[in-house]
């Protein structure tokens, strides 16, 4: 009983409780203004990219027609690319800088040295930015407080596939619990694809093998810094179509974020740093075993729920949840072996891998290195169209 109530109570204060709790501290707290202190700023956009030569040319194209007066220039890092990916970006407009494989932190580190704005701007090659999303990022970091921007992330393609959908359902929570945080001065991590930093700002100690969008604003915070979600300034990107390619992409991300935290004392010793990394993402990387806890442990506590005629309902729950459980995966998972979508089944199936996943990302992270290269996942990289975005800028 003690093990169900305990996992239960983990559980549901990590998808529940810490997003209510910032919910209403946001409400109690005055909205974020900036108080524009600092001049306005030149902008660097830096787009790390291997083997993009599909997506590069329309990256570059999205960024120069954002609409922006102050981006200065576009710079792709060539990370160790063997197609035409150096070539298309300079036949778009950016600068080029080529780099023998390295990495993604690598290639940014490249970037940030040899960018001549003030400001950065961070992202991929398969994101495009809705007009004005620069600027959008730019103007918080006025602001002397602020230490990163980040943007809002989106799928154009949900409906595509089981693990498409459960990552949009996924990335939707996320950004509820982004737009919270933010406005409660707890955000603690943005989106590789869309966010922004002040040059000053970039920490020259990121080692190759972690991950820059959950290391700088975590620094940052850390520091005393404010880290905004700016909602309006929004990006687009492809979810992958496979449990695969999602699995393999969330085991690196996840072995990085954790070694993110270890490398930061897990936000020690600012207090409000630890608790909320913890609240929010550690609980989260173990999710796997403590829901395999609470199944396992559902029906000894049945009993003792049965002892009470008010709480047999619960006690039937409790008995049910894990064959009811396993019916839901085993079909989701058959679904998903034969191309295959069912609503609201394959979504919970994906999210289940995904807990899944994380659990061996982070065992990877705490026991070994994380992957500083990485491989681009092939469904994510067929371009964002009107069709399946609505897109208004770069097209």
């Amino acid at each position: 009983m003690i093990v169900f109530l305990a996992s239960l109570s983990i559980i549901t204060w990590n998808i529940a409780g810490y997003p209510f709790f910032v919910k209403v501290l946001a409400g109690r707290r005055e909205p974020f203004a900036s108080r524009n202190i600092l001049p306005s700023p030149r902008v660097t956009a830096l787009v790390a990219a291997h083997n993009e030569e599909t997506e590069i040319g329309e990256r570059v194209a999205n960024l120069l027609e954002n609409g922006s007066a102050r981006l200065l220039e576009v710079i792709v890092i060539s990370d160790g690319s063997t197609d035409r990916t150096a070539e298309c970006a300079r036949d778009a407009g950016a600068r080029v800088i080529e780099l023998p494989r390295g990495g993604k932190i690598r290639a940014l580190h490249e970037g940030v040295s040899a960018a001549a704005g003030d400001v950065l701007v961070i992202t991929d090659a398969n994101t495009r930015f809705e007009t004005g999303a620069v600027d959008l990022l730019v103007e918080p970091l006025r602001d002397p407080d602020v230490g990163i921007a980040a943007g809002d992330l989106r799928y154009s393609n949900p409906a595509e596939a089981g693990s498409a959908e459960g990552e949009n359902l996924y990335w939707k929570y996320e950004t509820m619990i982004k737009t919270y945080a933010s406005d409660s001065g707890l955000l603690l991590m943005g989106a590789g694809g869309i966010y922004a930093v002040r040059k000053e700002d970039w920490p020259a100690a990121l080692e190759t093998d972690l991950a820059d969008d959950s290391y700088v604003p975590l620094s940052l915070h850390r520091a005393g810094r404010r880290n905004i979600f700016v909602r309006d300034a929004v990006a687009y990107e492809r979810a992958g179509t496979a449990m695969r390619e999602e699995w393999r992409r969330r085991v690196r991300m996840v072995a990085q974020d954790i070694r993110v935290a270890r490398s930061l004392t897990f936000g020690l010793p600012n207090p409000l740093t630890c608790f909320a990394l913890v609240s929010q993402k550690a609980i989260r990387w173990f999710l796997f075993p403590l829901g395999l806890l609470a199944l396992v442990s559902a029906r000894p506590a049945s009993r003792v729920f049965e002892k009470s005629a008010a709480m047999r309902p619960v006690a039937i729950a409790c008995r049910s949840a894990l064959p009811l459980s396993t019916a839901v995966l085993l079909t989701g998972s058959i679904a998903a072996w034969t191309g295959r979508r069912i609503p609201v089944i394959s979504a919970v199936c994906y999210l289940a891998g995904a807990t899944a996943a994380a659990f061996i990302g982070a065992l990877s992270g705490l026991f070994g290195r994380s992957q500083a290269s990485w491989e681009k996942a092939a469904s994510t990289r067929r371009a964002c169209s009107p069709e399946t975005g609505p897109l208004r800028s770069g097209r």
